[in-house]
């Protein structure tokens, strides 16, 4: 075989190789989101109680059907916990910012919120979940309180914001905020208003402080402070204290909500007004 052909057929199988390596067959198109399903909006009252029992009880009996599997708490977290993502997720995102603040949008809801420094923003049945589930092992509250909120509905519980640093702990009972969306929900805010004052059959319940305000863009909020015993996780009786703002958007009912230990509510009440204060609503 002359040099020349030689060469010939040494570029002509490198250009097959380079060609095979390029085929559509070896290119993954990441799948497109789908729309997120509708839920059930006579389910929103329910699925508030729900959180407000789940934050009572510290129980898997006293939460909805498990979306996220989770270890149980005897056993150490395994790394090998994968998430299944829903169509809630693939409508919401969560953004660390250089600032150490932490920007979550849900484009269904319609809204922007900005979590604080030192707040951990995860999604149920998302990564980011199951991995601030394996770095709790060695946090018994902040694992606590994780496992409090694990069986949650997704679509309905849109992300949850948890603090177990100093200042925010009491008695082995950590910070929590949440952010529930009913998409779908066409009752007017008096109607949900209603729904959300039937009496709560919950330990030590005192309602503090209900009310109505109107933000400068007019959107109408009612905002409404209570508290509850729940059980640490030390085992410890603890007043729990609750703020829930709820407000319409185009699309449904939302609810964000802090629960904090009664007696230091102050330290991370303060950066939930500044959350409100500071929550965008846009036209989804």
């Amino acid at each position: 075989m002359s040099r020349r052909n030689f060469l010939v057929h040494v570029l002509s199988g490198l250009i097959l190789i380079l060609l095979a390596s390029c085929s559509p067959a070896q290119v993954t198109v990441p799948p497109q989101p789908q729309p997120l399903s509708t839920s059930n909006p006579d389910a929103f009252s329910t699925m508030v109680a729900g959180t407000a029992a789940a934050f009572m009880t510290q129980t898997a009996e006293a939460m909805p059907t498990a979306t996220a599997t989770l270890p149980p708490s005897t056993e150490p977290p395994s790394p090998t916990i994968t998430a299944t993502p829903t169509d809630a997720n693939a409508s919401t995102s969560l953004t660390d910012m250089e600032d150490g603040s932490t920007q979550f949008f849900d484009y269904q809801a319609g809204i922007k919120v900005t979590f604080p420094v030192g707040w951990i923003a995860v999604r149920l049945s998302e990564q980011e979940f199951m991995d601030a589930w394996v770095n709790a092992v060695d946090d018994p509250v902040l694992q606590h309180d994780m496992e409090s909120v694990q069986q949650l509905d997704p679509v309905i519980h849109r992300v949850h914001a948890f603090n177990a640093q100093t200042g925010y702990v009491y008695e082995g009972q950590g910070s929590t905020i949440a952010i529930l969306f009913a998409q779908g929900d066409t009752r007017e805010l008096e109607k949900v208003v209603e729904d959300e004052l039937q009496p709560k059959d919950l330990e030590g319940y005192r309602l503090i402080s209900p009310k109505y305000q109107v933000r400068p863009d007019g959107v109408e909020l009612f905002t409404v402070d209570e508290s509850w015993q729940t059980l640490s996780s030390t085992a410890q009786q603890v007043m729990l204290y609750h703020k829930r703002v709820i407000f319409k958007v185009s699309t449904g009912t939302v609810s964000i909500d802090l629960y904090a230990p009664l007696e230091i509510k102050d330290v991370a009440l303060s950066e939930f007004d500044a959350l409100i204060q500071q929550l965008s609503i846009f036209e989804p």
